[in-house]
């Protein structure tokens, strides 16, 4: 059975138009003005440090949150898909803590913040929507920053694999799966907690156990050939699988 291709430079999540959507920004649509941007792999959204003034929402591609650290390292804070909001970070100092850096091709959806506070005054319910969508990517980043930095390598790599194809495809994708690692494997290491070579590792023993396969030299772009046993795997529950000759 041919896996399922999951391409995250193409993948468009949930839409509104022609465009990925989250609850508050369907909303928002017909209350204040959404411009919209388009950004080329390696083109920065924003810097750390940089005045806030927008938030933005990823209605298709993939970004990277970054801020460089005292001892010279890049600290990746999180990996962002559709539809998820950046720009949180900035409301509270009137600045941007961290910096959003596009993976590929990405469109965003941008709102102005001063004109957000004026709906939100205007239009009370928002708010809560807005408290719901801040409260997902701060889940989000206490997941990954704690309860995965406690788990062993092999089923962090696993849970990461996971993550990229439920937030990938969010209807499901049956028992085979191909998912694009845009990362880099020294930003997925700073993200995890782990080094490259204990991905390598993660990633060679999930292969040996007949969970996954690669389909190009770089080994960028991985094939979920069980996936039921892959969510064993990440779960720690014993599972018989196939394993590769």
């Amino acid at each position: 059975m041919a896996a399922k291709v999951i391409s995250l430079n193409s993948y468009r999540a949930p839409v509104h138009g022609a465009e990925a959507s989250s609850a508050l920004l369907t909303l928002l649509r017909n209350r204040v003005q959404v411009t919209h941007r388009l950004v080329r792999a390696g083109d920065v959204v924003y810097a750390s440090g940089s005045s806030f003034t927008t938030l933005f929402v990823v209605t298709s591609g993939a970004l990277k949150t970054t801020r460089d650290c005292l001892d010279g390292r890049t600290r990746v804070a999180a990996l962002h898909l559709a539809p998820d909001w950046l720009g949180f970070d900035g409301i509270a100092g009137g600045t941007y803590e961290w910096s959003a850096i596009a993976l590929c091709e990405t469109r965003l959806a941008c709102i102005g913040y001063g004109e957000l506070l004026s709906a939100l005054r205007a239009w009370p319910s928002l708010l809560q929507a807005l408290h719901a969508e801040m409260g997902r990517e701060m889940a989000r980043h206490r997941q990954m920053a704690t309860t995965w930095r406690r788990l062993p390598t092999h089923e962090r790599m696993g849970r990461f694999l996971l993550d990229l194809i439920e937030r990938s495809h969010p209807g499901g994708t049956g028992a085979h799966a191909t998912v694009t690692l845009l990362l880099p494997r020294p930003d997925i290491a700073e993200l995890l907690g782990m080094t490259v070579e204990s991905i390598s590792r993660a990633l060679s023993h999930m292969k040996h156990e007949g969970l996954i396969g690669f389909s190009d030299t770089a080994h960028r772009c991985i094939e979920v050939l069980d996936l039921p046993g892959l969510q064993a795997f990440v779960h720690a529950k014993p599972v018989a699988v196939q394993r590769t000759r």
